[in-house]
């Protein structure tokens, strides 16, 4: 088996999505969806939550 990528890899809390992998999506952006109400609330503070 031969190596076809090496990624850095993510640390707790910092994911790392490579936009190459997801043509045509928006570069860079994400808007966080809560997956529970404390998550909710958290993210209701304001767009510096995001």
């Amino acid at each position: 088996m031969a190596q076809v990528a090496r990624h850095a890899r993510p640390t707790p809390g910092n994911p790392r999505i490579a936009d190459e992998h997801h043509p045509g999506a928006p570069r860079g952006e994400h808007t966080p969806k809560p997956t529970n109400p404390a998550a909710a609330q958290f993210l209701a503070v304001g767009p510096g939550a995001a």
